[in-house]
């Protein structure tokens, strides 16, 4: 690597080591990380901030370009796996599209994810004060099923109302873990939301704060900051703590610490005989998924560029959804068209369902087609009830 420092190479490289220890994390939670170990020359100010996200934006797309030249040999020397840092602030807002019916399955086997805590004894979740630390602690989140609320400081009184009225269906008790800075405004976010959803509900609830506190800054050798002097509540702060009461950062907690509490602070609420049954029921409901999803993928696909039907072409079936061949195919295997036998009504019902399926979801331009359509599917349902009727006598 030429024209880099030998102190960048020197960062670039304990940057790897902490990552791979604490990732996923962000680039707030490495800074404080890397300056809280003392093993490296670096500090906590801004100068030592631009120059982390400098070095590591060069260390991740040092490491893409080696994904898209083929993985060829090991990754190149100085390179951090992009994914291994994240940036919550930036996310793609898009609805969610398949390409096909067939993809949505695979999806949904995927993701398929019983609500266990439906049966549970408590409604738990977990709150944080700032955003910056969510591609943190979002594994464990997913592991257990919590959801998470992002209150960015000071929580709007939208959300205040939002909580409010999924709390007032809550027929259980309530807990929510409570992440936070700490500094004058830090504790009093929490006192201020947690009051201020309680009078919006109506009912009381538990708030418990996993993070972050004073006492961390020693643990874990975390840098202590000043009280902000244009604070409004740094006099309050001062009296229950002391005139030179640190504060710090939210971000600053290790990531793998913070995970820590999350996790064993909901495990502790788990009634773990009621949480094996429902995991054994969400096995057999992803059986029955699986299943489906591989149906799905076997379904005859509609023609991809047919063009609408129309007045001319509806007689001679060109440009007609795959339902309509499939359910002419059907309708030719009935030799009698007067036999209400058993065999004959389940094929009059599986052609009848092909051509409302037709009807209902294929979108043709020529008004005259669709009333065709509609004439046709009507006369099989027809058709089927006299048969149904013909089968009761």
């Amino acid at each position: 690597m030429r024209g880099i420092a030998q102190k960048t190479k020197d960062l670039i490289e304990f940057a790897y080591q902490v990552l791979e220890e604490i990732q996923p994390a962000g680039l707030r939670a490495l800074h404080y990380a890397i300056f809280s170990r003392q093993e490296i020359e670096y500090e906590n100010d801004k100068s030592s901030y631009r120059r982390l996200s400098s070095i590591t934006t060069y260390a991740r797309r040092l490491y893409r370009e080696w994904e898209l030249h083929g993985l060829l040999d090991d990754p190149p020397e100085f390179s951090i796996p992009p994914d291994w840092m994240t940036d919550e602030t930036r996310a793609l807002e898009k609805r969610n599209v398949w390409e096909d019916a067939a993809e949505y399955a695979e999806c949904i086997k995927a993701g398929y994810r019983r609500d266990n805590w439906k049966t549970q004894p408590r409604h738990v979740e977990v709150w944080s004060e700032k955003q910056t630390i969510v591609g943190s602690i979002r594994p464990v989140l997913q592991e257990w099923g919590v959801g998470l609320r992002v209150c960015h400081g000071y929580s709007s009184t939208g959300m205040e109302m939002d909580v409010a009225h999924l709390f007032e269906d809550v027929d259980k008790p309530i807990t929510v873990f409570y992440l936070g800075d700490a500094d004058p405004s830090g504790f009093q976010m929490q006192e201020d939301i947690h009051q201020r959803v309680m009078t919006a509900t109506g009912k009381r609830f538990e708030m418990r704060r996993l993070a972050i506190f004073l006492e961390d800054i020693k643990r874990f050798h975390l840098p202590p900051q000043r009280i902000k002097p244009a604070d409004s509540r740094s006099a309050g702060y001062r009296r229950e703590h002391g005139d030179d009461a640190p504060t710090v950062e939210l971000d600053a907690l290790p990531p793998t610490e913070l995970r820590h509490r999350i996790e064993s602070s909901i495990k502790g609420l788990i009634d773990f005989d009621d949480w094996d049954r429902q995991v054994k029921v969400q096995q057999e409901e992803l059986k029955c998924i699986v299943e489906f999803a591989d149906k799905m993928k076997n379904l005859p696909p509609p023609p991809s560029e047919a063009p609408a039907a129309t007045p001319e072409t509806a007689s001679t079936g060109k440009g007609l959804p795959w339902q309509i061949e499939r359910a002419r195919q059907v309708l030719e295997t009935i030799s009698d068209v007067q036999d209400p036998s058993p065999e004959n009504l389940v094929k009059l019902r599986e052609a009848a369902s092909l051509y409302r399926d037709a009807f209902e979801q294929h979108r043709f331009n020529h008004p005259c087609a669709r009333w065709w359509l509609k004439d046709e599917c009507y006369g099989v349902r027809d058709w089927q009830e006299r048969l149904v009727e013909e089968s009761k006598k």
